[in-house]
Parts: C-alpha cells; sequence; structure tokens
C-alpha cells in the first residue's frame, strides 16, 4: 500500500533543536568565506562569548521543542512571510512556469485555461480525498502538511503581522479569474 498525506504524520519525528556548539560551528563555516582573517577572529570570539551565555536561551528552544509539534515553524512562518513587507506575487506565492503556448484564438486561450483550472481541481480533489503519496527522503516519509495549504488560504492583511485565514473544504469551492487586470 502507498502511503498517502495524512497517513505517517504522527509517526514523523519532531524536528531536533541543535546543539549551541553545531549552531556556532554552522554559523562560523558559512560567514568564514566572506570575512577576512582579522575580521573571522572577532567574529569565533563573539561567537563563543554568545555560547558561554546562551544556555539559558537554549534551555527555552528545547522546552518549546517538547510542547510544539515543530519548534520552529511558527516563527518561520512569521518572520518570513506574515511580518515581510515585499511584494507577495514576485518573493513569495507560489508560482508555475508553464511551457510557451501559441494559440490561433481567443478560443484556444479559454480552452488552455479551462483545462488548468480543471487540473487545479483534480489535484485538490486528490488532496481532499488524502490521495497524495507522501514525499520521502530515501526511505523517510516527510511532511506533507504544507500540502493542505496551498489551495484555499487566504493571507489578511494586518498592520504589523499579517494572518491566515485557511477556507473549511466543504464550504468554499470558487475559482477567482482575473482578465485584463479586472
Amino acid at each position: 500500500m502507498t502511503s498517502t498525506a495524512s497517513t505517517d504524520q504522527n509517526t514523523l519525528p519532531r524536528l531536533p533543536v541543535p546543539t549551541l556548539a553545531e549552531t556556532a560551528r554552522k554559523y562560523l563555516k558559512t560567514v568564514a568565506p566572506l570575512l577576512n582573517n582579522d575580521e573571522f577572529n572577532e567574529t569565533k570570539k563573539i561567537v563563543e562569548q554568545f555560547r558561554q551565555e546562551s544556555e539559558p536561551l537554549q534551555e527555552l528552544l528545547l522546552k518549546r521543542a517538547q510542547t510544539e509539534e515543530n519548534w520552529l515553524s511558527q516563527w518561520w512562518l512569521n518572520k518570513t512571510y506574515l511580518e515581510w513587507r515585499l511584494n507577495l506575487p514576485i518573493y513569495y506565492n507560489p508560482a508555475i512556469v508553464l511551457p510557451r503556448q501559441s494559440y490561433r484564438d481567443f478560443d484556444g486561450q479559454i480552452q488552455f485555461a479551462a483545462n488548468f483550472v480543471h487540473g487545479v481541481l483534480r489535484y485538490r480533489s486528490l488532496l481532499d480525498g488524502n490521495q497524495i503519496p507522501i514525499d520521502r527522503f530515501g526511505t523517510d516519509p516527510l511532511c506533507m502538511d504544507q500540502y493542505n495549504k496551498v489551495l484555499g488560504i487566504c493571507r489578511i492583511p494586518a498592520k504589523s503581522i499579517d494572518r491566515l485565514h485557511l477556507y473549511n473544504k466543504n464550504g468554499h469551492r470558487h475559482v477567482a479569474i482575473f482578465y485584463r487586470n479586472n
């Protein structure tokens, strides 16, 4: 039997909290090519001082990891998406690049658009019916939670941090089509 999107969701391991030593090592490896020797040595001193003083912060992360399904995901969502103020279509929205099409007439464009919407709705039906095969890294199952948030979700602007509204999949069945910016 093929595993589907929610089959193994509850059996996935939690995202581990990296150790302070691991985080410091990765940080130094990342910045090393960007710094000269003096700057890198100064950065190493600052990182070591941070490591010595930050054990209480590490403990807070470990506690959060025990109470949250994923200790990082809400912070990631907030900082990289909901608080960010760049243009959404260019920087954040999922996009599809389709092969160039040649249409004989306007009816060809309409037919292509109708087929595209039909394909999206078929995919939505597979999602709703839990028929999407689970993604894997080798043999290990990956979290499929994001698939349920691709369709039927709306970002609602707010002053300091936007919010997301996920519509009930049974109550809302609309497609918005924009034509000539209308």
